[in-house]
């Protein structure tokens, strides 16, 4: 196992870690037919774990997220599967807009079924920031689909919330 870095994120120091590899994009099709995009980030050896990470928003998979990717994959033998949300990245659709939220959770769940459908073990959803607070309400959605567990890191969730400290 590698050393994993314990120190604080900095978006300076992001920045200057080294690349990592990105695999090749992968598409899946949506309820409506739009494209989505996402980065499948496979472990090489068993893994009893998937995630599938939601970034932030006016941002994309690739804006940083490859590196949590990357160590779940090396140093904890995860898929980790990077998506890009509908008008977001490589996916199709009015670029940060979407008809409705519905749209947005249903996509995730078509995410959550073909994860289900090709690989064993426990799935995850981890949101970043507003993904978090996607995840959360996709939570109280009737037709969400069960996983295992949820992650939330630097959870955004809205000005109404009362949650940001002033």
């Amino acid at each position: 196992m590698t050393h994993t870095k314990t120190e604080s994120f900095s978006f300076t120091s992001m920045q200057q870690a080294a690349s990592v590899h990105i695999p090749e994009r992968q598409f899946i099709s949506s309820h409506d037919g739009t494209s989505l995009a996402y980065y499948p980030f496979l472990s090489e050896k068993k893994t009893q774990a998937n995630v599938i990470l939601i970034h932030g928003g006016g941002a994309h998979s690739l804006a940083g997220y490859e590196h949590i990717a990357y160590t779940l994959q090396h140093d904890f033998y995860v898929n980790v599967f990077l998506l890009d949300l509908r008008g977001h990245g490589h996916s199709q659709g009015k670029k940060g807009d979407t008809p409705s939220v519905t749209d947005v959770w249903q996509d995730m769940s078509q995410v959550v079924d073909a994860i289900k459908q090709d690989h064993k073990g426990a799935i995850y959803l981890c949101g970043h920031s507003s993904g978090a607070g996607l995840l959360l309400n996709y939570l109280a959605w009737p037709k969400k689909r069960e996983v295992d567990g949820y992650f939330f890191i630097a959870p955004e969730f809205g000005y109404k919330s009362g949650t940001a400290s002033a």
